[in-house]
């Protein structure tokens, strides 16, 4: 009990914190993009130190680019055409040319598409690769740990790991059955041993299952979960928390 008393201590002046800290925003600022956004992510395109952002948008099929401009603000949107609907987009360095790339769960069918990025905010046009599931959620991330990215996709039940060759294309997926019928997944290193694992948790329930670096299934902690599952050091240890 003398272990849990600081860590409640903690996590409540953490929320408290974090709610002070969201009531000093300033008022929103919308921006246009296409049809039907469904996913954003954060990356410097362009590379001059801003962080831009890459909106989803499922009804237009396309991918919107907002170049930052470093005070919060963004430039208009340019749009970049996809083969069909994105679920959910990813960044990564998938070639090696230390310049961001984008990756398209396929809304409509069973292929992700990958965007190379040419460094100046533009990105050449997406390739299309199978993952053997229709793709809800993706995770850039290197499993076997040969230093050159690879993905993750998710659906209820089913992960689909495609490795990277280090050029900006992959190799065939390899599926695995995964119990958890969670909508997303988080990938760290639970167990310290370099290695990305990964954990998902159900719905209504709890974490009850993950898989370490090599892909064989582990047993996790119970824990209480309600729909996402977010990893996070929460705690001053150096231990992952979820």
């Amino acid at each position: 009990m003398k272990h849990v008393l600081p860590r409640i201590v903690f996590w409540l002046l953490f929320c408290l914190l974090t709610r002070v800290a969201a009531q000093q925003f300033s008022p929103a600022k919308n921006y246009s993009v296409g049809t039907k956004p469904v996913a954003v992510v954060v990356g410097d395109f362009n590379r001059d130190s801003r962080m831009d952002l890459a909106v989803a948008n499922s009804k237009s099929n396309n991918v919107s680019i907002l170049l930052g401009n470093g005070d919060g603000t963004f430039r208009p949107a340019v749009n970049y055409a996809l083969h069909h609907p994105p679920a959910f987009v990813c960044v990564g360095d998938f070639n090696g040319d230390h310049k961001s790339d984008l990756a398209f769960a396929d809304l409509s069918g069973t292929a992700v598409a990958v965007l190379l990025g040419k460094g100046d905010g533009s990105f050449r046009p997406p390739v299309q690769y199978d993952v053997g599931i229709v793709a809800r959620y993706l995770i850039a991330a290197d499993f076997n740990h040969d230093k050159k990215l690879d993905l993750l996709a998710y659906n209820e039940g089913k992960l689909s790991i495609l490795l990277g060759n280090g050029d900006g294309t992959f190799q065939p997926p390899v599926i695995i059955l995964f119990s958890a019928n969670s909508p997303h997944v988080a990938v760290a290193d639970f167990n310290g041993d370099g290695f990305p694992d990964v954990i998902g948790g159900e719905l209504t329930g709890v974490v009850h299952e993950g898989y370490s670096g090599n892909l064989i299934a582990v047993a996790w902690k119970s824990i209480e979960l309600f729909g996402d599952v977010l990893v996070d050091r929460i705690f001053p240890e150096r231990f992952l928390d979820v």
